[in-house]
């Protein structure tokens, strides 16, 4: 059977559809938590919060792959990994709406200042807010992206 050991915690709802998957554990909340379950490991799920040098790769002795969600694989020794015939795969796309959405979203909060807006608001520094506020209307104004790549080309 094989075991996955993942870097920060599955949620609950991803456990069932892993069926007969048996979670070998995980890294828990800090990059210091020991990988006692790592031993038993055929997959490693790794984010970007851990190294994985051969070192850590040799903890698995059964690790047949290492899955990268997100772009990139910086944290990962390709070389140890295909020393040890270990594949290292990544998810390059998987950001991407989540980055563009962010984005905007700081485009919006930039221009409608939002923070400005909610320190002075807390503060009660202002008699009439209203008249003072000096944010960005959007409305008919063009908005350029600065570039048109992985993330430039969503939304």
């Amino acid at each position: 059977m094989d075991l996955m050991w993942f870097e920060r915690p599955l949620p609950a709802q991803y456990h069932a559809p892993l069926g007969d998957a048996v979670l070998a554990g995980s890294a828990g909340v800090t990059p210091e938590t020991p990988r006692a379950a790592l031993p038993g490991a055929h997959a490693i799920m790794a984010g970007s919060r851990i190294r994985y040098p051969g070192a850590v790769m040799d903890l698995a002795p059964g690790l047949r792959v290492i899955a990268r969600h997100g772009i990139g694989y910086d944290n990962v020794d390709v070389a140890a990994a295909t020393a040890r015939g270990v594949l290292v795969t990544n998810t390059p796309d998987a950001p991407s709406i989540p980055t563009a959405e962010h984005t905007l979203a700081l485009v919006l909060a930039a221009a409608r200042r939002i923070t400005h807006s909610e320190r002075s608001l807390r503060a009660a520094a202002k008699t009439d807010y209203f008249a003072t506020h000096d944010a960005l209307e959007l409305c008919g104004r063009p908005l350029a992206g600065g570039g048109l790549g992985r993330v430039g080309g969503r939304g």
